[in-house]
């Protein structure tokens, strides 16, 4: 769940809801769209180690943070997520 706005014809400004940090991270990972993360900086952190695990997962030719191999069809400008266990619906763009 989540208020999404938009901010241009590519971009948007995405605030989610979540009592864990896991689904906003597993819904971004589904959108393939690349992101910037305002708030929480546990936020932050949630998506390197899960980041850093796939990235292990993947072996040793896998790119490294720095290179990456593929990118999203669109970007979000920007995305906070709040402790929480509600929301609304994603609307916007």
């Amino acid at each position: 769940m989540g208020d999404c706005r938009a901010r241009g014809e590519d971009r948007c400004h995405l605030t989610m809801v979540s009592a864990r940090l896991d689904w906003p991270t597993q819904a971004l990972g589904n959108i393939g769209a690349d992101f910037e993360v305002l708030e929480p900086p546990e936020f932050t952190a949630h998506l390197l180690e899960w980041g850093t695990r796939f990235v292990r997962a993947s072996g040793p030719t896998a790119a490294t943070p720095e290179e990456p191999t593929a990118t999203g069809s669109g970007s979000l400008s920007a995305l906070r997520v709040r402790p929480g266990s509600g929301g609304g619906d994603c609307a916007g763009s």
